[in-house]
């Protein structure tokens, strides 16, 4: 295995450093902060959870499109964004009478965990801070999802 920057070459082909770790090639540098594990969707993505591929798998399985890890600013600032977790789109489009389709409804979902104890999500306040500033700025909210 060659190391090129943030790429890996294995087997005739280069990998991202995430990729390889996700198919177990490399181990992390780091311990993860919340211990998740990068993980491929059935369409070969990597999704820095488990779990988020999970859900992912599911929605598209319900037939929705699903654009994985959308990022938004929240200010004028250059690093003031919100990654959200998916932006989801219904598979079938709205007509406004004759002729072409006008619209797709579409939504943000953030993907939580629940606490094996007692069944809550698991939400921390940064994360509602920022599904906050988003829904005042841009006025839409952002819908939480559990597996």
């Amino acid at each position: 295995m060659a190391n090129k920057g943030a790429l890996v070459y294995f087997n005739g082909k280069w990998l991202s450093m995430q990729e390889a770790v996700a198919r177990g090639l490399l181990k992390p540098k780091a311990k993860r902060k919340y211990r998740n594990i990068p993980t491929p969707d059935s369409e070969g993505r990597i999704h820095p959870s488990k779990l988020q591929a999970a859900v992912t798998d599911r929605l598209r399985a319900e037939g929705w499109k699903v654009i994985p890890e959308v990022s938004m600013p929240l200010s004028e600032r250059a690093k003031d964004r919100i990654r959200i977790d998916a932006l989801v789109i219904e598979p079938k489009p709205h007509y406004m009478g004759m002729g072409e389709p006008k619209a797709y409804l579409a939504r943000f979902v953030e993907i939580k965990a629940r606490d094996k104890k007692t069944g809550e999500i698991k939400d921390h306040a940064v994360s509602k801070q920022k599904r906050r500033r988003f829904s005042d700025r841009y006025g839409i909210t952002i819908e939480v999802v559990t597996k």
